[in-house]
């Protein structure tokens, strides 16, 4: 019995205490693979209470602007959203293009990003780019967290970016988890023996 009361209390403090991810939201990695820098965005979007405009996009970045674009690395049309709150700058970096990229068009910059021409509302997306031989810090950029957000109950939504090595949310409860529970077994009173 007391098991599952620690277990019940552990994964309840986890739920309460770990911030949820967004119904849909896209995570951008930006980390170093080897002696390359590699960007990777996968999700969703939840377009709802956005307008978009149309612009042209290639595969490149800024960090001094906030700016991060994987996909394909043609210049390709695009639809441009107005996000409500996201950071201005990752870091002091200037402009660079991708050398490779794969994938559907997707990038932040500021308080805006770009997702393929023609998206749909809940698709699944999923895109890289590459920098060869370049580092975060050869690009000028900030290991952290930074995200975008936008819409209110049900057609609130997020963009959240790693840059460096940050765990994803999901591991990081998971972490949590374990750590509660073994705190909680650590401190069990053994059973005499008389």
């Amino acid at each position: 019995m007391k098991f599952t009361t620690s277990f019940l209390f552990c994964g309840f403090l986890t739920l309460i205490l770990v911030p949820q991810r967004a119904k849909s939201e896209v995570i951008l990695t930006v980390q170093n693979v080897g002696p390359d820098v590699v960007a990777t965005a996968n999700g969703s979007l939840n377009l709802t209470a956005l307008t978009a405009t149309n612009a042209q996009s290639s595969v490149y970045m800024i960090p001094d602007r906030a700016l991060v674009r994987t996909g394909t690395t043609p210049s390709v049309q695009v639809d441009r959203y107005v996000t409500a709150t996201g950071p201005t700058s990752l870091g002091s970096g200037g402009f660079i293009f991708a050398d490779s990229g794969t994938g559907d068009r997707f990038g932040v910059e500021g308080q805006l990003f770009d997702v393929y021409d023609n998206y749909v509302s809940g698709t699944s997306l999923s895109s890289t780019a590459t920098w060869n031989n370049q580092s975060l810090s050869t690009l000028g950029l900030t290991p952290g967290i930074y995200s975008w957000t936008w819409g209110s109950g049900a057609s609130a939504d997020s963009i959240t970016m790693y840059v460096g090595a940050v765990p994803e949310p999901a591991s990081f409860q998971l972490l949590l988890a374990v750590g509660l529970i073994a705190t909680r077994f650590r401190h069990r009173r053994k059973p005499s023996l008389c």
